[in-house]
């Protein structure tokens, strides 16, 4: 896995070159805030590395690659770390959360740090050969799943005015974290020279579920650590599926002591949510396994990024 990440900072570099000044040196600094490739800091774990939206299209490209061309797998691996930064850049904009880049750089100098990522994105294919797959419908891919992403982002603001049922709430979920998700399995495959997409575009609909509701779900997890100091998902009335079931709960059982006014649920309301949407994305992760299983022998390192242990029979 060090050495994958190594091929991947050296290409980001070289890609990130094509960057005017003085805009490349904010699109750096966003690639280097936590868990991005360029990172400083020692990733927490094998599950969580630095750079692992590209890591792991990295891994996964090379899984059954027909094409043997190893270039090809970097660069799109680079285009799918670039357009995951993009958008968590863009989401931290919408949600005002004042993070280290924006707080060092300003939202307007932010605003232009998504464009270059997202644009710098498509950069990345457009040294890609035509074989197997022409660079072309790569590109395709790529842009088709960051516009469902953006899709998915308006229709998370939109759910901010009504209350959502809990199939609504998984299917949030499904859409928010699938569009890239989707992108990044169909366009491994792609570069691996793989025809078949439907078991990667699977794959991708299940990680992409179990991406957004174990996030929803750490979200609650930190608040619930220090009571009192309530922000993010609970003050904006999110439509999380933890904070949906919560709300569902509140509602069928008796009122007790309430931990945030602003969104009337008690602490008891929150961890029975937390608890039933931890157990739906359990769920969701044994369907990605099963996937894994499905597309064909798969590397070590990747079953433990994507499930969080080895492979079965290892």
């Amino acid at each position: 896995m060090e050495k994958a990440i190594l091929h991947l900072r050296e290409g980001l570099s070289r890609l990130c070159e094509q960057v005017p000044e003085p805009v490349r040196a904010d699109v750096r600094r966003a690639l280097s805030a936590e868990g991005k490739l360029f990172s400083p800091s020692p990733a927490p774990s094998l599950m969580s590395p630095n750079g692992a939206w590209g890591l792991f299209t990295y891994l996964l490209a090379h899984q059954g690659n027909t094409s043997n061309d190893h270039q090809r797998v970097v660069q799109v691996a680079l285009a799918v770390e670039c357009a995951a930064c993009g958008i968590d850049v863009q989401d931290d904009l919408i949600d005002n959360e004042r993070t280290p880049l924006i707080a060092a750089i300003g939202v307007q100098r932010a605003i232009l740090v998504v464009s270059a990522l997202l644009t710098l994105s498509e950069q990345a294919l457009l040294v890609v050969s035509d074989s197997p797959v022409s660079a072309r419908a790569m590109q395709k891919r790529l842009l088709q799943g960051i516009q469902m992403t953006v899709a998915a982002q308006h229709l998370d603001l939109e759910a901010e005015q009504r209350e959502l049922s809990a199939e609504e709430a998984i299917a949030l979920a499904s859409s928010k974290g699938g569009g890239l998700m989707c992108m990044a399995c169909q366009l491994a495959a792609l570069a691996a020279g793989v025809s078949d997409l439907a078991p990667f575009t699977q794959m991708g609909t299940y990680l992409g579920q179990v991406h957004q509701i174990a996030n929803d779900c750490q979200e609650i997890e930190r608040l619930l650590e220090s009571p009192g100091h309530w922000r993010g998902d609970v003050l904006m009335r999110k439509q999380t599926l933890p904070l949906v079931l919560a709300r569902e709960e509140q509602r069928s059982t008796p009122r007790t002591s309430t931990v945030c006014e602003a969104s009337g649920l008690s602490e008891q309301a929150l961890r029975v949510g937390l608890m039933t949407a931890w157990a739906i994305c359990l769920l969701s992760l044994q369907k990605v396994r099963t996937c894994l299983e499905r597309i064909g022998p798969v590397s070590r390192d990747l079953w433990i990024l994507l499930t969080g242990e080895g492979p079965p029979h290892a």
